[in-house]
C-alpha cells in the first residue's frame, strides 16, 4: 500500500447499497391497491360513456316527443266524432236553470235560448213546410218585439209592440215592396208601397182604416 503524507492510506472497501424492502404486509397490499387503482379508473372511464349515452338518448326522446304528440292529436281531430241522437238537448247555467233548448220533438226544429224566468228570449226555427223564421222577444214585457220571417208571400221583417202597434218592412214573391204602419188600435194607417214595375206610391188611411186621398212621392 503506498505512503503518503500523514501515513499509509486506508482503503475503505465500496459497497453497493441494498435495496430498501418493504414490511411483508406492504408487500401483501400492493397488488390490492394497484386492483383498486384500475378498477376505480375503469369504472370512472364507464360511467362516463353512460352518462353521454344517456344525454344522447333523451335529446332523442325529447326530439321525437312533440312530433310523437302532435301526430296524436291530428289521429284524433280526423277521427271522426260519435254523434249524439236524441230528439232534445237542454243546457242549464250554473244556477241550474235551462237556457238553451235544441228540439224537434214537435217534428220542427227549433233552437230557443231562454231568459232565466224560462221565458224565450230568442226562437229559431222552421214550420212543417220549411219556412225559417227568428223571433226577438223582450224582457220588458210592454216593449217591443221583433221577428225575421220567410212565409209562403215572401220575405218580411216586423215589429209589434203589446197594445196593437205594429209596423213592418216587406217584399212579396210578387216584387212589390214596401213599409207599412198599424196604429195603437191595430188599424192600418199608412203604406208606402214600390211596386214590381218600379211604380211608387203612398196610400194613407182614415182611424176607421178608410183609404184618404193618396199622396205622390
Amino acid at each position: 500500500m503506498p505512503n503518503t503524507v500523514g501515513g499509509p492510506r486506508q482503503h475503505v472497501p465500496y459497497t453497493v447499497p441494498k435495496e430498501k424492502h418493504l414490511p411483508r404486509g406492504a408487500q401483501r397490499t400492493r397488488p390490492l391497491i394497484i386492483f383498486v387503482l384500475v378498477a376505480g379508473a375503469s369504472s370512472i372511464a364507464i360511467l362516463g360513456s353512460s352518462k353521454k349515452l344517456a344525454s344522447f338518448s333523451l335529446d332523442i326522446v325529447q326530439a321525437s316527443g312533440p312530433a310523437s304528440q302532435e301526430n296524436k292529436s291530428e289521429a284524433n281531430m280526423n277521427a271522426s266524432p260519435s254523434p249524439v241522437i236524441t230528439d232534445e238537448i237542454k243546457i242549464i247555467d250554473s244556477q241550474g236553470h235551462p237556457r238553451i233548448v235544441m228540439s224537434a220533438k214537435s217534428g220542427n226544429p227549433v233552437i230557443r235560448l231562454l231568459q232565466t224566468n224560462g221565458a224565450p228570449g230568442v226562437e229559431v226555427l222552421l214550420d212543417s213546410t220549411g219556412h225559417p223564421a227568428v223571433k226577438l222577444a223582450n224582457p220588458d214585457p210592454k216593449g217591443p218585439t221583433a221577428a225575421l220571417a220567410v212565409d209562403d208571400k215572401g220575405t218580411h221583417v216586423k215589429f209589434d209592440r203589446p197594445g196593437g202597434a205594429s209596423s213592418y218592412l216587406f217584399l212579396n214573391n210578387a216584387g212589390e215592396s214596401g213599409v207599412v204602419f198599424v196604429d195603437a188600435k191595430g188599424v192600418r194607417r199608412l203604406n208606402i208601397l214600390v211596386g214590381p214595375e218600379n211604380d211608387a206610391k203612398i196610400e194613407r188611411f182614415g182611424s176607421d182604416g178608410k183609404p184618404m186621398p193618396q199622396l205622390q212621392p
